[in-house]
């Protein structure tokens, strides 16, 4: 089987986006808009498309792990901890949220 991780919107660099809102006066939230660099809606249609032709390809789409009312959350919203570090890879508590195959 081949594998194809589903793409998911792009966080921003989180750490920036908490100095910004805590200079403004606003929440540290687990969704914040601005905290999310770019949505994922064409990536995740073309994985679809490229998987529907493909009869070893199975999707593996992490996110919704990071879904809570159909927001995107860039954090724990209880512990405030990040899933992203600033390269937009998941932290020790993002990887928390899923299981390895």
């Amino acid at each position: 089987q081949v594998f194809i991780l589903h793409a998911f919107p792009t966080p921003a660099n989180i750490m920036e986006v908490e100095n910004a809102r805590i200079k403004e006066g606003k929440p540290i939230e687990g969704y914040m808009e601005e905290a999310i660099e770019s949505d994922a809606v064409s990536m995740r249609r073309r994985i679809v498309e490229i998987a529907a032709h493909c009869k070893k390809c199975v999707i593996y789409d992490l996110m919704p792990l990071h879904m809570d009312k159909g927001r995107f959350m860039v954090l724990n919203p209880l512990t405030h901890l990040h899933y992203f570090e600033e390269e937009k890879h998941h932290t020790l508590i993002g990887t928390a949220q899923y299981k390895i195959l």
